[in-house]
């Protein structure tokens, strides 16, 4: 009925309102949407995009999964890899990073699925393949001043953990005026447009990063700058009123906020945070 249909949109609302002030309550509401409208893409949406910020990642893989059955939206396959590296699992991610699907990402998308890339080899210590990709990304033409600066965040993260200590402090400068620029970039800049000049199978010469010991991996990397909250304000509204109208699709994008570590991917997708992109230390 229309009656219980906005019901569900202002249980849905309200998950994202009180995600901040009141996570346990945002996600309370976000699981009864997600239960009253099992059906509906987005109740399901909601739910992986609140679980995820707050870091359960087993519910939101299982969520993002659900939804991406549904409705096909490729911009979830980052989220889906992250949250296979949020669970302890990089070769997952790695295999979602390598599928087919995810060929066909571009734009935003496609820039969280190279820092997730990015992190999840970190995360099994590799890196120098790591550190040569965010290297090429953060080169890469037509690149956002926001996506550049997380990208070199990444390469000095990875390079500082792997001891090269010098080449980290010679970024310094670039990264300042990164930082200084884009670090509070325009939360209305829509950068749908992006074009990047490497495609993911450019990097297929580590095949046996999906062959090495399972435990190869260190602590993962925190979760990124948030894709979500920045578009949640612009998606969320018209979404809901489509849903009371009866369309339940709707992506709106959301991460976890307060992680101190680079934006490397999509996990990496909090304010200034990334699948690949891991704290910055200086």
């Amino acid at each position: 009925s229309k009656e219980h249909a906005e019901n569900i949109g202002l249980h849905i609302l309200a998950a994202y309102a009180l995600e901040e002030k009141d996570p346990e309550l945002a996600l309370a509401h976000a699981k009864w949407a997600a239960h009253q409208a099992s059906r509906i893409d987005f109740s399901r949406e909601t739910l992986a995009f609140i679980a995820y910020r707050q870091g359960d990642y087993k519910l939101a893989l299982r969520e993002f999964r659900t939804a991406y059955r549904m409705n096909g939206f490729l911009d979830y396959l980052p989220f889906i890899a992250d949250c296979e590296r949020g669970n302890g699992d990089p070769k997952k991610a790695i295999e979602v990073v390598r599928s087919d699907d995810a060929k066909a990402l571009h734009g935003e998308a496609k820039a969280e699925m190279f820092l997730v890339y990015a992190g999840a080899l970190a995360d099994l210590k590799m890196w120098d393949k790591a550190i040569e990709i965010v290297h090429t990304l953060g080169r890469s033409k037509g690149l956002p001043g926001e996506y550049r600066m997380r990208a070199v965040q990444a390469e000095q993260y990875f390079l500082d953990e792997c001891g090269r200590t010098e080449e980290a402090a010679a970024l310094d400068d670039l990264l300042d005026r990164l930082e200084t620029q884009y670090a509070e970039a325009d939360e209305d800049e829509t950068v749908d447009d992006v074009i990047i000049d490497h495609d993911m199978e450019h990097f297929t010469d580590d095949e046996p990063v999906l062959r090495n010991p399972a435990g190869a991996g260190g602590e993962l990397l925190q979760r990124g700058p948030d894709l979500l909250a920045r578009r949640a304000r612009r998606v969320l509204q018209p979404r809901l009123a489509e849903h009371r109208q009866g369309d339940g699709r709707g992506p709106g994008r959301h991460r976890r906020d307060g992680d101190s570590r680079p934006d490397v991917g999509v996990r990496t997708h909090a304010h200034r945070r990334g699948a690949l992109d891991p704290p910055r230390e200086r």
